[in-house]
């Protein structure tokens, strides 16, 4: 999951390295500068959103295939699957931790 704030300076998104799971659990305010503009600007906690980040799926699926590899073609079908199937429920868990996030 990854928290963002919409650019008071342009229509771009702004992101955050933090790591929260409610608005609750973040600073107020945040002040933030745009590394596109230069501009710099106070945000509330009610103001950043969370979106999920996709690739789980084809990361995992890419992961297993290679680790299946070493048990020979069956292996990597096999692996393709389980990494995929994997994948998809972090994908999966990502996107409630968003939709949890941007309900708080």
């Amino acid at each position: 999951m990854r928290l963002y704030v919409n650019c008071q300076g342009g229509p771009h998104r702004l992101y955050f390295i933090w790591v929260a799971q409610t608005r609750a659990d973040l600073p107020n305010p945040i002040n933030v500068t745009c590394n596109l503009d230069g501009t710099a600007a106070d945000y509330h906690p009610w103001e950043v959103y969370a979106e999920a980040q996709a690739g789980g799926t084809a990361g995992g699926a890419i992961l297993g295939g290679l680790l299946g590899i070493l048990a020979g073609p069956v292996g990597v079908v096999l692996g393709g699957i389980a990494g995929g199937a994997i994948g998809g429920g972090a994908e999966r868990q990502d996107a409630e931790n968003a939709r949890r996030f941007n309900g708080s």
